[in-house]
């Protein structure tokens, strides 16, 4: 099929850019049940939309002399900041439950403006409800306590809220938080659920996730999940290099949550503290621009591919949250079954997670060839195998202190080994660069006195000759008293 030169576009308000900083977009493992609303909801859509090639439409063209409201420019041109997040409501049994249900609402704004910054706001859900919806700025802006505003709550909070009558509900809703004066907070918006967790009272019952959702889009597409991922990968490596890889443009709102795959129903498994059910880092895209991306994003996780993102060794598996999993057949059906089960013992039985403190940087390059030190401990291959890689994942730790190296149970051994003369042999290959960019002043000092012997492949130290020279010791004249280890060095 042949497309024609399209006719110039009418020029038009730019998108509203959302900010997908997904630090710290791995949830907790406390199973509260909002955490989990928000790892559930997906967003399906129906819309049957033509694929084109996107990168031939050109970007809609800002217009200065547009009267229309634009909720991303405030009236002294300052950029909005806004960030989405899932909220909990806990209405406790009365007779009118709608007044309560606001007041909460309302108590809950009063405290995120004291312990934050009084211009945090909330705002519709849609930014193109922003000319039809006010801002609320203030707890009075909430719209009235009554059924009949169900529709403006909607707007605001992405649902229909219908607290029970003379019964204790739980009301899930969606939150929008918007400010002018992001320069002025104590922290970033994306970072009020972590830090308001503790300054809730308990008489308010409103819980705010830890994190906001993972990708900043009106309605989010699942593109799948990734069978051998763990909790520790770092989304704030991970997001941007996706984005590079696959050029994804930054007004397209895109992120990764690790969350409980669901089953066939679209519901997820039942949460076991013994034995916690599948989960795995799951890809969320703006819903707009699914279609774009589905198989592209597929073909750079399959075996074979030629370019690995991070060196990461990964399977994109179908996600039964998507809309697009109706069309999946019943073999298909079987085999996701297949791998969500063999993630579940991954994840619970198999893997193994070293803590290192002497790394200072994984991607800082060095050398001519910009070589990093993730790229060292990503190539790691076992001796019997060239395919497989003993390394599953390097991250930095949650609170930054360490870095953790995740690897698999059969390969343990040689994960320790490639540890122990990781610093040596990076000096030898790579230079003092490396050991000043890569390495921290402990671990370099930790090995001064080790040097890397290439013939050998292994690391030669004082250390050798003073353990040979105590076993040529007859220290107690024991002569030939004793037994020499048997094989495997049992003793007799």
């Amino acid at each position: 099929v042949a497309f024609h030169e399209p006719s110039p576009m009418p020029t038009q308000s730019p998108p509203v850019q959302i900010t997908n900083d997904t630090t710290e977009a791995l949830p907790d493992d406390s199973p509260h049940p909002a955490d989990r609303a928000q790892a559930n909801d997906s967003n399906p859509t129906n819309d049957q939309s033509v694929v084109m090639n996107v990168e031939a439409i050109p970007p809609p063209v800002q217009n200065p002399t547009q009267n229309q409201h634009d909720p991303n420019v405030s009236d002294n041109t300052t950029t909005f900041k806004e960030c989405r997040y899932s909220l909990m409501v806990t209405v406790p049994p009365s007779k009118d439950p709608w007044p309560v249900f606001v007041n909460l609402l309302r108590k809950f704004l009063k405290l995120i403006q004291e312990q934050v910054h009084k211009n945090v706001w909330i705002s519709t859900w849609d930014k193109e409800m922003e000319t039809t919806e006010k801002i609320i700025k203030l707890p009075k802006d909430f719209p009235t306590g009554s059924a009949k505003n169900r529709k403006h709550f909607s707007n605001y909070f992405s649902g229909y809220p219908n607290p029970r009558k003379d019964k204790e509900s739980k009301v899930f809703l969606k939150v929008r938080f918007i400010t002018r004066f992001a320069s002025s907070l104590p922290f970033p918006l994306e970072k009020i659920g972590q830090e308001i967790q503790d300054l809730i009272p308990q008489d308010l019952t409103v819980y705010l996730s830890r994190n906001p959702y993972a990708c900043q889009a009106v309605n989010t597409e699942t593109l799948g999940w990734l069978y051998g991922s763990t909790k520790t990968m770092d989304s704030s490596i991970l997001v941007p290099a996706i984005r590079e890889t696959l050029n994804i443009p930054d007004h397209v709102a895109f992120g990764v949550q690790w969350r409980t795959i669901k089953n066939e129903h679209k519901k997820n498994y039942p949460w076991n503290e013994g034995s916690p059910p599948p989960q795995a880092l799951h890809f969320d895209i703006d819903a707009n621009f699914a279609a774009r991306y589905v198989d592209e994003t597929a073909r750079f996780w399959r075996r074979g591919a030629r370019q690995r993102v991070l060196g990461l060794q990964l399977r994109l598996v179908p996600c039964y949250g998507s809309s697009r999993s109706i069309a999946l057949s019943s073999q298909q059906r079987k085999n996701i079954n297949l791998m969500a089960s063999k993630q579940q013992h991954l994840i619970n039985s198999h893997i193994v997670k070293i803590d290192n403190t002497h790394i200072l940087s994984l991607d800082t390059p060095v050398g001519p060839n910009g070589d990093t030190l993730r790229r060292y401990l990503m190539s790691r291959a076992p001796p019997n195998s060239v395919i497989q890689r003993i390394f599953v994942t390097a991250d930095r730790s949650w609170n930054g202190n360490h870095f953790i190296l995740t690897t698999v149970r059969p390969y343990v051994a040689d994960a320790f080994k490639i540890i122990g003369y990781m610093i040596p042999e990076c000096l030898h290959l790579y230079g003092v660069e490396a050991g000043q960019q890569w390495f921290t002043n402990a671990g370099l000092e930790a090995f001064q006195n080790v040097e890397w012997d290439p013939a050998r492949r292994s690391t030669t130290s004082n250390q050798d000759a003073f353990l040979q020279d105590i076993v040529d010791e007859d220290l107690f004249e024991l002569t030939n008293t004793w037994q020499a280890p048997g094989p495997g060095g049992t003793i007799t």
